[in-house]
């Protein structure tokens, strides 16, 4: 697949913008795929994590906030244990879905955004997210 980055100064600005959200230092990432190879939603992706990063770090500018995997990804964590440079992935899209938000980016119609919206006030509310899987008694 071909990467296509506008030049521009706007990718340098998302990029600083993405690590102060998040606090977290993408020029580490070397590109061993380890998060993309464990990523839980990557079959109904158009990009995987790995590919996020890369954008970031070769200047990618507002065309990153369309990606669809800022919103399918379900925050699992699966690539922050992959990581062996321990990146956050799971706060770089949190970033990157406020951004879009804020900016006004082209958000994916249907239930996506409503689940994250709505999985997010959870976790707020409760601090961690609710086993749906089981009742107090073990039974679904």
């Amino acid at each position: 697949m071909t990467i296509r980055i506008r030049k521009g100064q706007t990718g340098k600005r998302l990029l600083n913008t993405v690590i102060e959200m998040s606090g977290v230092d993408l020029s580490v990432c070397y590109q061993c795929k380890k998060c993309s190879c464990g990523c839980t939603v990557l079959n109904h992706a158009e990009s995987p994590p790995s590919e996020i990063v890369r954008r970031l770090q070769l200047g990618a500018g507002e065309e990153l906030l369309n990606n669809d995997l800022i919103w399918t990804c379900v925050s699992c964590e699966t690539c922050y244990a992959r990581c062996p440079m321990g990146i956050d992935m799971v706060s770089v899209m949190d970033a990157l879905r406020r951004l879009a938000i804020e900016r006004r980016a082209k958000i994916p119609e249907g239930n996506v955004p409503l689940f994250n919206n709505a999985f997010l006030k959870t976790v707020k509310f409760f601090g961690r997210t609710y086993d749906l899987g089981s009742g107090p008694d073990g039974n679904v």
